[in-house]
């Protein structure tokens, strides 16, 4: 694997983590079933809802019935932003990321489905105009969603762990993450636009060995030494992962992790990392 793999990461987050063997943790049905559920269908035209879809803290399963691995984001616009304005930026091969989008709300949903997979969590859609789009696949769509502003005594779903998102770190609620079923609480409590994946690395990795890749130039090999030397690129995809979720933003991901050693980053390319 080279550098090509990792774009745009060299400022993001990192953590290396090891998930024990443990107890599994069930996520009980009733608890998913206090929400509605939703289902955002994923094509390789873009995401799609049911006609009529309203505001609220929905159940939502991601559905990829693309042909490609999907990494996508939805967000709610902000008032003022029109279809010309997306439609430009998307059209463009600027790197400046204008200003409307870091004050997009993007909603952290369940991401980096396989095509025929299906990524579950909670998430809150307010009313309003949505963008969605993948950079990697290059189309974008606008959802309408109508309804009232969801309730501030809606009550939070429960969860097994939790994590929150700053600039250059994260800052975890437990001491460890157990294998298994598990529901993560995932607040960015930055000031930016962050997201949390998930990575299997080989056991012995290490944040060190990580950069170490990140700072390799254009095809670039690492020394024998590094447990990700021997990682094809194919094998270098998240195993979970949450899109982009604004600050003050918090979603619930839905992941089942199996024993090892996990590369945990935000690679984000945006300002303050």
């Amino acid at each position: 694997m080279n550098r090509r793999t990792l774009l745009n990461v060299s400022a993001a987050a990192l953590a290396s983590i090891a998930i024990p063997s443990s107890g599994r943790i069930r996520i009980l049905a009733q608890d998913t079933a206090a929400f509605p559920e939703l289902i955002v269908t994923l094509t390789d035209d873009g995401f799609s809802v049911p006609e009529g879809t309203t505001s609220g803290r929905y159940a939502v399963s991601v559905v990829n019935e693309s042909s490609m691995p999907s990494h996508s984001s939805l967000g709610l616009l902000p008032k003022g932003v029109d279809l010309a304005m997306v439609e430009e930026v998307m059209a463009s091969d600027s790197e400046d990321v204008p200003q409307w989008i870091l004050d997009t709300k993007w909603v952290g949903l369940p991401d980096w489905g396989f095509p025929g997979e299906t990524r579950t969590g909670i998430v809150d859609l307010p009313p309003g105009t949505y963008l969605g789009f993948s950079a990697s696949e290059s189309w974008f769509n606008i959802i309408e969603i109508g309804g009232e502003p969801i309730p501030g005594d809606t009550p939070e779903p429960e969860a097994t762990l939790s994590v929150e998102l700053i600039e250059m770190a994260f800052t975890w609620g437990q001491d460890a993450v157990p294998s298994g079923p598990q529901r993560l609480r995932v607040l960015n409590a930055g000031t930016t636009l962050h997201d949390i994946q998930f990575y299997p690395v080989p056991d012995g990795t290490t944040t060190d060995h990580a950069m170490e890749m990140f700072m390799l130039d254009e095809g670039g090999t690492p020394a024998p030494e590094n447990p990700m030397s021997a990682m094809s690129e194919d094998e270098f995809v998240p195993a979970a992962a949450t899109s982009i979720i604004a600050p003050g933003v918090t979603s619930w991901l839905d992941i089942d992790l199996a024993p090892g050693t996990y590369l945990v980053m935000c690679p984000l390319p945006f300002p303050s990392g």
